[in-house]
């Protein structure tokens, strides 16, 4: 029997049988895994203490026919200040909902671990955590995963793009394109100048936000351009030939 360990967050639980549970998890070593981890629903389980929600948590797996098995769990780091806060709570729920409907299974990405983690952080540290704080996460993760949107040169055709043209964003090709290619796009919509710079100012390391101090439509714009973005890129994802291969194969 193979034994392997993962370190990571738990992003979803689904209960199996009376005492099982499915645990879908991120980790720094295979991205997205899946893991079964029996007994846990009961009182004698050692293992319920570690799977604390909002935690770092290390996990040994054993290898198994049906699915790799967790026999041992250790709470690496608990983030006990947003675990006291219901609204930070639901913000992670947020965070882990984007990754799990945006990556695919054991496929490990740095960078996506490292935005989970240092979120995490900000959030258990932060005073406060709006609307923005999504928005700017919602960006860096499709960074993350290979989508930077540019606004020097056109996502599409890779034309330098002047700021005293009329500006567009593509949702498809998830960046500023140029005029001519906006003519070929149903997604293409006029941007203001100040959008932009907010975008490129939500790409900065930090994630402090005391800095930007856009007008609210400003954000507005930019915030339902990410979402759109985000689920054009989703969507892309579960209709892939690859994908439908699969699903008919199983």
């Amino acid at each position: 029997m193979r034994y392997r360990t993962l370190t990571g967050f738990v992003l979803k639980r689904a209960a199996l049988r009376e005492a099982d549970e499915v645990v879908t998890f991120w980790s720094w070593e295979e991205g997205k895994a899946r893991v079964l981890i029996r007994g846990v629903k009961k009182s004698t389980s050692r293992l319920k203490a570690a799977l604390t929600p909002v935690s770092l948590v290390c996990l040994q797996i054993a290898s198994s026919e049906f699915m790799p098995v967790v026999t041992s769990a250790r709470a690496v780091k608990i983030y006990s200040g947003t675990l006291a806060d219901l609204p930070r709570v639901a913000v992670v729920f947020s965070l882990f909902e984007m990754v799990l409907r945006s990556t695919a299974d054991n496929q490990a990405n740095v960078s996506v671990s490292i935005l989970l983690r240092t979120s995490l952080d900000y959030l258990e540290n932060s005073l406060a955590v709006d609307r923005e704080f999504l928005t700017a996460f919602r960006l860096r993760l499709l960074s993350a995963l290979g989508y930077q949107p540019v606004s020097s040169t056109c996502a599409q055709c890779g034309r330098k793009i002047s700021a005293k043209r009329p500006l567009f964003w593509s949702s498809i090709f998830v960046g500023m394109i140029c005029g001519a290619c906006s003519r070929f796009d149903a997604s293409a919509r006029t941007l203001d100048l100040p959008v932009v710079s907010y975008l490129d100012k939500l790409k900065s390391e930090s994630f402090s936000f005391s800095l930007l101090a856009e007008a609210e439509q400003t954000k507005s714009q930019a915030e339902q351009l990410l979402i759109e973005a985000f689920q054009n890129i989703c969507e892309r994802e579960l209709n892939s030939k690859n994908f439908l291969a699969a699903s008919l194969a199983s």
